[in-house]
């Protein structure tokens, strides 16, 4: 035990850092971690459950990239993805528009995203949201996907 309080003692170079109000700032995260608060948050245990939409969209075009990659469609490949509100919201589209899949020219994250277009949904704000009726496969597909492979494991 006494080596233990010298060994602390001796790693003690100041006095010990001041206590500091983390209300008074917007992000309180960065406020203790700095540049690196967003690691740092995903980090705790209170955040396991969650991920940002960032990091999805991140993941959606790296995987995008890397399973088109060496074929026809390399160049010209998009990805669909149910209209999240958290993907939708104004800042992600403007986060979007400014990553970029090659290096820092087009076609930017918002270029490849496929999106209703020309009216085809007229009664919808660009996208579709969580409408299962215009969704056919959130609307019935899954449903029957999911009974088939109940079907399979009933039967084997």
């Amino acid at each position: 035990m006494q080596k233990l309080l010298i060994e602390t003692n001796n790693t003690l170079t100041g006095p010990p850092p001041l206590a500091m109000d983390r209300l008074d700032h917007s992000n309180h995260w960065e406020s203790r971690y700095g540049a690196r608060w967003r690691e740092e948050l995903d980090k705790s245990s209170l955040m396991s459950k969650y991920t940002s939409i960032q990091t999805l969209i991140h993941h959606i075009i790296r995987e995008g990239k890397r399973i088109f990659s060496g074929t026809v469609r390399e160049k010209d490949w998009v990805f669909y993805h149910d209209a999240l509100a958290t993907m939708t919201a104004k800042k992600t589209i403007e986060w979007m528009d400014t990553q970029f899949v090659d290096g820092n020219s087009r076609p930017t994250y918002l270029d490849k995203w496929f999106k209703p277009v020309l009216n085809i949904t007229p009664d919808c704000k660009h996208y579709v949201g969580n409408q299962p009726e215009k969704q056919p496969l959130g609307n019935s597909l899954n449903e029957d996907q999911n009974l088939a492979v109940d079907r399979h494991v009933i039967m084997s």
